[in-house]
């Protein structure tokens, strides 16, 4: 019996994504989030959407983000966790995702939201980040860890380059990471 696992290529998952848009909305509660949520218990009634946002506050909850700071929101799908994080921290947040679809579908909500210019979204594969060394107060990853390759060290690599310091990624789904240093808006 083989184990082996195929490894698809960036462009592979992003034609995945883009063909199964309107089957994930369907299956977690609406296009803003493609994430799990967080219930408190098995009597917890929340919704799918409200369980997700939940579950983003307390990734969020543990970043030191603030009006002015940058946030790495590495595959970020259709924004949905980038634009609740820009709303409540006041942040600004930088989004990559290898799906075509989900950047337009994510500038289309942000300018909705009022936060095209402080949530940015932009196609890049998260193993090679368009971004300088040092451009991020924080990074997390909500469940787009297992889309990466088996050996995740280029990826943890590369979102501590981002990172402004060095810092510590918490679990794979969801992981998150934070410093304290002063923002200043990343470039490409």
């Amino acid at each position: 019996m083989s184990t082996a696992v195929e490894q698809l290529s960036s462009t592979q998952v992003g034609a995945f994504y883009d063909r199964l848009g309107a089957y994930f909305a369907t299956v977690y509660g609406g296009e803003s989030n493609i994430h799990f949520g967080y219930w408190d218990d098995a009597a917890d009634s929340a919704g799918p959407r409200e369980a997700q946002d939940r579950l983003t506050r307390m990734a969020l909850a543990a970043l030191d983000l603030s009006e002015g700071g940058w946030l790495l929101d590495v595959g970020c799908g259709t924004g949905g966790p980038a634009r609740l994080a820009a709303t409540e921290s006041g942040c600004s947040v930088a989004g990559v995702t290898v799906s075509r679809t989900q950047v337009e579908r994510a500038h289309r909500e942000a300018a909705r939201a009022g936060l095209a210019g402080r949530v940015r979204v932009q196609y890049a594969d998260a193993m090679q980040l368009p971004f300088p060394d040092g451009s991020f107060d924080a990074v997390w990853a909500l469940e787009s860890v297992s889309a990466s390759p088996p050996t995740t060290a280029r990826l943890s690599c590369g979102t501590a380059r981002a990172d402004r310091t060095p810092s510590t990624t918490g679990a794979p789904t969801p992981s998150w990471s934070s410093t304290s240093s002063p923002s200043r808006a990343p470039t490409t």
